[in-house]
Protein backbone atom coordinates (compact mmCIF):
# COMPACT_ATOMS: atom_id res chain seq x y z
CA UNK A 1 0.00 0.00 0.00
CA UNK A 2 1.00 3.49 -1.00
CA UNK A 3 1.75 6.17 1.82
CA UNK A 4 -0.83 7.94 0.42
CA UNK A 5 -3.18 4.96 0.38
CA UNK A 6 -1.96 4.25 4.11
CA UNK A 7 -3.08 7.87 5.06
CA UNK A 8 -6.31 7.38 3.56
CA UNK A 9 -6.62 4.04 5.67
CA UNK A 10 -5.91 5.65 8.71
CA UNK A 11 -8.21 8.46 8.50
CA UNK A 12 -11.01 6.17 7.83
CA UNK A 13 -10.23 4.10 10.71
CA UNK A 14 -10.38 7.58 12.72
CA UNK A 15 -13.54 8.83 11.31
CA UNK A 16 -14.95 5.22 11.87
CA UNK A 17 -13.95 5.57 15.71
CA UNK A 18 -15.42 9.54 16.05
CA UNK A 19 -18.39 8.20 14.60
CA UNK A 20 -19.50 5.23 16.51
CA UNK A 21 -18.08 6.93 20.11
CA UNK A 22 -20.90 9.99 19.14
CA UNK A 23 -23.23 7.14 18.08
CA UNK A 24 -22.36 5.65 21.19
CA UNK A 25 -23.21 8.46 23.37
CA UNK A 26 -26.53 9.21 21.16
CA UNK A 27 -27.81 5.97 21.82
CA UNK A 28 -26.65 6.01 25.71
CA UNK A 29 -29.08 8.72 26.07
CA UNK A 30 -31.83 7.39 23.92
CA UNK A 31 -31.53 4.77 26.41
CA UNK A 32 -31.20 6.66 29.47
CA UNK A 33 -34.29 8.83 28.56
CA UNK A 34 -36.47 5.44 28.04
CA UNK A 35 -35.61 4.10 31.63
CA UNK A 36 -36.48 7.78 32.90
CA UNK A 37 -39.88 7.47 31.04
CA UNK A 38 -40.39 3.76 33.02
CA UNK A 39 -39.39 4.94 36.36
CA UNK A 40 -42.14 7.75 35.89
CA UNK A 41 -39.50 10.51 36.18
CA UNK A 42 -40.14 12.16 32.99
CA UNK A 43 -43.92 13.35 31.58
CA UNK A 44 -46.45 11.41 30.26
CA UNK A 45 -47.70 13.99 27.99
CA UNK A 46 -46.61 14.38 24.30
CA UNK A 47 -45.87 17.71 23.92
CA UNK A 48 -45.89 17.15 19.97
CA UNK A 49 -42.62 18.55 19.42
CA UNK A 50 -41.22 17.12 15.82
CA UNK A 51 -38.05 19.07 15.00
CA UNK A 52 -36.55 18.97 11.87
CA UNK A 53 -32.86 17.67 12.61
CA UNK A 54 -30.89 19.22 9.37
CA UNK A 55 -27.06 18.23 8.91
CA UNK A 56 -23.99 17.10 6.68
CA UNK A 57 -23.92 13.96 5.72
CA UNK A 58 -20.90 12.15 7.40
CA UNK A 59 -17.65 12.07 5.09
CA UNK A 60 -17.09 8.34 3.56
CA UNK A 61 -14.26 7.68 1.85
CA UNK A 62 -13.62 5.20 -1.31
CA UNK A 63 -11.89 2.87 1.72
CA UNK A 64 -15.43 2.92 3.87
CA UNK A 65 -17.48 2.16 0.92
CA UNK A 66 -15.72 -0.61 -0.52
CA UNK A 67 -15.76 -2.17 3.46
CA UNK A 68 -19.43 -1.60 4.12
CA UNK A 69 -19.87 -3.38 0.56
CA UNK A 70 -17.75 -6.59 1.03
CA UNK A 71 -18.77 -6.64 4.28
CA UNK A 72 -22.25 -7.05 3.45
CA UNK A 73 -22.16 -9.42 0.79
CA UNK A 74 -21.79 -6.97 -2.24
CA UNK A 75 -19.77 -7.32 -5.20
CA UNK A 76 -17.55 -3.55 -5.49
CA UNK A 77 -17.24 -3.69 -9.20
CA UNK A 78 -21.22 -3.39 -9.53
CA UNK A 79 -20.69 0.11 -7.93
CA UNK A 80 -17.60 0.96 -9.94
CA UNK A 81 -18.34 3.99 -12.64
CA UNK A 82 -16.48 4.20 -15.84
CA UNK A 83 -14.50 6.93 -14.76
CA UNK A 84 -12.98 5.04 -12.12
CA UNK A 85 -15.49 6.45 -9.01
CA UNK A 86 -17.44 4.48 -7.35
CA UNK A 87 -21.90 4.86 -6.55
CA UNK A 88 -22.71 4.79 -2.80
CA UNK A 89 -24.54 1.89 -2.46
CA UNK A 90 -28.00 2.29 -1.47
CA UNK A 91 -27.60 0.64 1.93
CA UNK A 92 -25.22 3.08 2.81
CA UNK A 93 -27.87 4.82 4.89
CA UNK A 94 -27.87 2.23 6.87
CA UNK A 95 -24.38 2.63 8.26
CA UNK A 96 -24.63 6.58 9.44
CA UNK A 97 -28.42 7.25 9.46
CA UNK A 98 -29.45 5.33 12.50
CA UNK A 99 -27.62 8.18 15.31
CA UNK A 100 -29.42 10.27 13.06
CA UNK A 101 -33.09 9.26 13.44
CA UNK A 102 -32.25 8.65 17.31
CA UNK A 103 -31.06 12.24 17.59
CA UNK A 104 -34.68 13.09 16.29
CA UNK A 105 -36.47 10.65 18.28
CA UNK A 106 -34.63 12.27 20.97
CA UNK A 107 -35.62 16.08 19.98
CA UNK A 108 -39.28 14.81 20.05
CA UNK A 109 -39.12 14.34 23.69
CA UNK A 110 -41.81 11.49 23.42
CA UNK A 111 -43.42 10.56 26.42
CA UNK A 112 -42.29 6.60 25.52
CA UNK A 113 -39.76 4.00 26.99
CA UNK A 114 -37.90 3.36 23.40
CA UNK A 115 -35.74 0.49 25.36
CA UNK A 116 -38.35 -1.95 23.75
CA UNK A 117 -38.55 -0.03 19.86
CA UNK A 118 -38.49 -2.89 17.35
CA UNK A 119 -37.11 -1.84 13.37
CA UNK A 120 -39.95 -2.91 11.71
CA UNK A 121 -39.46 -1.92 8.04
CA UNK A 122 -37.38 0.78 5.92
CA UNK A 123 -37.61 2.21 2.27
CA UNK A 124 -35.84 3.80 0.50
CA UNK A 125 -37.67 5.92 -3.09
CA UNK A 126 -33.81 6.86 -5.46
CA UNK A 127 -33.95 10.01 -7.37
CA UNK A 128 -30.10 9.59 -8.17
CA UNK A 129 -27.30 7.66 -6.20
CA UNK A 130 -24.60 10.13 -5.28
CA UNK A 131 -20.90 9.61 -6.08
CA UNK A 132 -18.46 8.62 -3.40
CA UNK A 133 -17.45 11.85 -2.06
CA UNK A 134 -20.15 14.17 -3.29
CA UNK A 135 -21.30 16.61 -0.29
CA UNK A 136 -24.38 15.74 1.19
CA UNK A 137 -27.04 16.98 3.36
CA UNK A 138 -29.93 15.71 5.36
CA UNK A 139 -33.06 16.30 7.35
CA UNK A 140 -34.53 13.90 9.44
CA UNK A 141 -37.88 14.28 10.93
CA UNK A 142 -40.08 12.04 13.39
CA UNK A 143 -43.59 12.21 10.93
CA UNK A 144 -46.14 10.16 12.90
CA UNK A 145 -46.81 8.66 16.48
CA UNK A 146 -50.07 6.22 16.58
CA UNK A 147 -50.80 4.35 19.61
CA UNK A 148 -53.05 1.72 18.87
CA UNK A 149 -54.04 0.25 22.61
CA UNK A 150 -50.38 -0.22 24.64
CA UNK A 151 -49.08 -0.55 20.92
CA UNK A 152 -47.27 2.92 19.55
CA UNK A 153 -46.30 2.93 15.79
CA UNK A 154 -43.63 5.52 15.02
CA UNK A 155 -42.79 6.98 11.10
CA UNK A 156 -39.57 8.66 10.59
CA UNK A 157 -38.08 10.36 7.65
CA UNK A 158 -34.87 10.81 6.10
CA UNK A 159 -34.06 12.74 3.15
CA UNK A 160 -30.87 13.63 1.50
CA UNK A 161 -29.75 16.52 -0.91
CA UNK A 162 -27.31 17.99 -2.52
CA UNK A 163 -25.48 20.82 -1.06
CA UNK A 164 -27.02 22.64 -4.24
CA UNK A 165 -30.90 21.45 -2.60
CA UNK A 166 -31.34 18.78 -5.10
CA UNK A 167 -33.30 15.77 -3.67
CA UNK A 168 -30.88 12.74 -4.14
CA UNK A 169 -32.85 10.08 -1.83
CA UNK A 170 -36.05 9.74 0.04
CA UNK A 171 -35.86 7.19 3.58
CA UNK A 172 -38.77 6.59 5.40
CA UNK A 173 -38.26 3.60 8.66
CA UNK A 174 -41.50 2.40 11.07
CA UNK A 175 -40.63 1.56 14.49
CA UNK A 176 -42.91 -0.82 17.10
CA UNK A 177 -43.26 -0.47 20.42
CA UNK A 178 -45.26 -3.54 20.92
CA UNK A 179 -46.67 -2.77 24.15
CA UNK A 180 -47.16 -6.04 25.43
CA UNK A 181 -46.77 -9.62 23.82
CA UNK A 182 -43.18 -8.84 21.77
CA UNK A 183 -44.34 -10.32 17.88
CA UNK A 184 -41.94 -12.37 17.74
CA UNK A 185 -43.32 -14.64 20.70
CA UNK A 186 -47.03 -14.16 18.79
CA UNK A 187 -47.85 -17.44 17.74
CA UNK A 188 -50.75 -16.41 16.10
CA UNK A 189 -49.13 -13.56 13.91
CA UNK A 190 -49.55 -14.11 10.47
CA UNK A 191 -46.59 -15.43 8.41
CA UNK A 192 -45.46 -15.48 4.97
CA UNK A 193 -44.02 -18.30 3.10
CA UNK A 194 -41.57 -18.03 0.10
CA UNK A 195 -43.44 -19.40 -3.22
CA UNK A 196 -41.97 -22.58 -4.23
CA UNK A 197 -41.60 -20.67 -7.79
CA UNK A 198 -39.79 -17.90 -6.45
CA UNK A 199 -36.19 -17.88 -7.71
CA UNK A 200 -33.15 -17.99 -5.24
CA UNK A 201 -30.64 -14.51 -6.25
CA UNK A 202 -27.96 -14.59 -2.80
CA UNK A 203 -27.20 -16.76 0.07
CA UNK A 204 -25.33 -15.32 3.16
CA UNK A 205 -23.48 -16.94 6.07
CA UNK A 206 -24.04 -14.15 9.32
CA UNK A 207 -21.95 -15.05 12.13
CA UNK A 208 -22.27 -14.98 15.94
CA UNK A 209 -20.48 -11.81 15.97
CA UNK A 210 -22.21 -10.07 12.69
CA UNK A 211 -24.79 -8.09 15.76
CA UNK A 212 -21.46 -5.98 17.08
CA UNK A 213 -19.28 -5.51 13.73
CA UNK A 214 -22.48 -3.94 12.22
CA UNK A 215 -23.09 -1.84 15.46
CA UNK A 216 -20.06 -0.01 15.27
CA UNK A 217 -20.29 0.52 11.74
CA UNK A 218 -24.04 1.60 12.24
CA UNK A 219 -23.98 3.35 15.48
CA UNK A 220 -27.25 1.48 16.08
CA UNK A 221 -25.87 -0.40 19.71
CA UNK A 222 -28.65 -1.56 20.92
CA UNK A 223 -27.62 -4.37 23.11
CA UNK A 224 -30.41 -7.17 21.35
CA UNK A 225 -27.95 -7.21 18.61
CA UNK A 226 -24.91 -8.26 20.21
CA UNK A 227 -25.66 -9.57 24.26
CA UNK A 228 -26.74 -12.81 24.14
CA UNK A 229 -28.17 -12.76 27.82
CA UNK A 230 -29.99 -9.19 26.79
CA UNK A 231 -31.25 -10.85 23.70
CA UNK A 232 -32.55 -13.90 25.52
CA UNK A 233 -34.81 -11.80 28.23
CA UNK A 234 -36.36 -10.65 25.13
CA UNK A 235 -37.60 -14.13 24.63
CA UNK A 236 -35.20 -14.63 21.36
CA UNK A 237 -32.82 -17.97 21.49
CA UNK A 238 -30.18 -15.29 20.97
CA UNK A 239 -28.58 -12.28 19.39
CA UNK A 240 -30.60 -10.86 15.72
CA UNK A 241 -29.02 -9.13 12.60
CA UNK A 242 -29.67 -5.22 12.04
CA UNK A 243 -32.58 -4.72 10.19
CA UNK A 244 -30.44 -2.21 7.79
CA UNK A 245 -27.77 -5.20 7.54
CA UNK A 246 -30.25 -7.22 5.93
CA UNK A 247 -31.30 -4.28 3.95
CA UNK A 248 -27.75 -3.67 2.51
CA UNK A 249 -27.85 -7.47 1.44
CA UNK A 250 -31.56 -6.98 -0.32
CA UNK A 251 -29.78 -4.08 -2.58
CA UNK A 252 -26.58 -5.74 -3.23
CA UNK A 253 -28.82 -9.09 -4.80
CA UNK A 254 -31.51 -6.45 -6.56
CA UNK A 255 -28.31 -4.80 -8.64
CA UNK A 256 -27.03 -7.93 -9.09
CA UNK A 257 -29.81 -9.90 -10.08
CA UNK A 258 -32.36 -8.00 -11.18
CA UNK A 259 -30.97 -4.41 -12.10
CA UNK A 260 -27.81 -6.39 -14.49
CA UNK A 261 -25.41 -5.24 -12.14
CA UNK A 262 -26.28 -1.35 -13.01
CA UNK A 263 -27.10 0.37 -9.25
CA UNK A 264 -28.51 3.39 -11.06
CA UNK A 265 -31.65 1.50 -12.03
CA UNK A 266 -32.64 0.37 -8.91
CA UNK A 267 -35.12 2.93 -7.85
CA UNK A 268 -37.11 2.03 -4.96
CA UNK A 269 -37.04 -0.64 -2.46
CA UNK A 270 -39.54 -1.50 0.31
CA UNK A 271 -38.84 -4.18 3.41
CA UNK A 272 -40.81 -5.13 5.98
CA UNK A 273 -39.45 -7.45 9.25
CA UNK A 274 -41.17 -10.50 9.77
CA UNK A 275 -39.40 -12.61 12.14
CA UNK A 276 -36.04 -11.22 13.88
CA UNK A 277 -32.86 -13.59 11.94
CA UNK A 278 -30.76 -15.55 15.02
CA UNK A 279 -27.04 -15.15 14.85
CA UNK A 280 -25.48 -17.45 13.67
CA UNK A 281 -27.90 -18.07 10.61
CA UNK A 282 -27.49 -18.89 7.27
CA UNK A 283 -29.74 -16.91 5.14
CA UNK A 284 -31.35 -16.39 1.25
CA UNK A 285 -32.81 -13.80 -0.51
CA UNK A 286 -35.32 -14.89 -2.81
CA UNK A 287 -37.50 -12.93 -5.72
CA UNK A 288 -40.71 -13.93 -7.73
CA UNK A 289 -42.22 -12.66 -10.55
CA UNK A 290 -41.96 -9.21 -11.73
CA UNK A 291 -45.14 -7.01 -12.50
CA UNK A 292 -45.37 -3.09 -14.30
CA UNK A 293 -45.56 -0.20 -12.35
CA UNK A 294 -47.25 2.28 -14.11
CA UNK A 295 -44.11 4.38 -14.96
CA UNK A 296 -42.67 1.50 -16.37
CA UNK A 297 -40.65 0.04 -13.83
CA UNK A 298 -40.29 -3.78 -13.02
CA UNK A 299 -41.55 -4.34 -9.52
CA UNK A 300 -40.11 -7.67 -7.42
CA UNK A 301 -41.06 -9.22 -4.15
CA UNK A 302 -38.50 -10.64 -2.73
CA UNK A 303 -38.02 -12.66 0.67
CA UNK A 304 -35.56 -13.42 3.38
CA UNK A 305 -35.66 -16.35 4.69
CA UNK A 306 -33.32 -19.51 6.21
CA UNK A 307 -34.87 -21.67 3.18
CA UNK A 308 -37.64 -21.79 1.22
CA UNK A 309 -39.64 -24.09 3.29
CA UNK A 310 -39.21 -21.71 6.06
CA UNK A 311 -41.96 -18.87 6.79
CA UNK A 312 -39.86 -15.36 5.51
CA UNK A 313 -38.01 -13.40 7.94
CA UNK A 314 -38.36 -10.02 5.81
CA UNK A 315 -40.88 -9.34 2.99
CA UNK A 316 -39.90 -6.58 0.44
CA UNK A 317 -40.68 -4.57 -3.15
CA UNK A 318 -37.74 -3.51 -5.34
CA UNK A 319 -38.42 -1.35 -8.38
CA UNK A 320 -35.90 -1.39 -11.51
CA UNK A 321 -36.27 0.43 -14.35
CA UNK A 322 -36.34 -1.13 -17.65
Amino acid sequence: MTQRGKRGSLRSEMTLRVTSLRAFAYHTRFWATGVAVRAGLRSSIDRMLRPRIVGDVPHASVHDIVSFIEMTGGNVEDYRLPNGGLLTPHGWFGAWAPQELSRALLAAQLPLNLTQVVHAGASIRIRRLPEVGEPMRFVATVETVVRTGKRVRIEQDLVTTTARGETLTEHAVSLLLPGGRRPWTDKSRRQESVPATAQLLATHELQSGEGWRFAKLSGDFNPVHWLTPYARHLGLEGTVAHGFDLCARLGHAAVASLADHQPHRVRFFEVRFRQPVVLPARVSIFAGSSTTTDSGARRFPLWIAVDQQSPANAVAYVEVDS
